[in-house]
């Protein structure tokens, strides 16, 4: 968990170091991080038990998260996964 707060609390001071004034910018972004993290915390993190795995364990159940995040979950926005929209779009094959 906390691996992960400081990934996004690293990735949101990168972008506002290179925005300076036009951290309004951000915002969109920022909310994003911030909606992605939090979903993450609660689909991922609260509904298992990590105390007794390791480290790689873990590492290896997040990516498979992840995978299936992109891959199989269905986003209510577009009716289908994230992956199945970007390859509509053309942007994955």
């Amino acid at each position: 968990l906390t691996l992960l707060k400081n990934t996004a609390h690293n990735a949101e001071r990168k972008l506002l170091k290179h925005t300076g004034r036009d951290e309004w910018l951000l915002e969109p972004v920022l909310a994003a991080f911030e909606g992605f993290f939090g979903r993450l915390k609660q689909e991922f993190y609260h509904d298992q038990d990590h105390q007794d795995q390791r480290i790689d364990e873990f590492i290896d159940d997040l990516d498979d998260y992840l995978v299936w995040y992109r891959d199989e979950r269905i986003k209510t926005q577009y009716g289908t996964s994230i992956r199945r929209h970007r390859q509509q779009l053309g942007l994955m094959a």
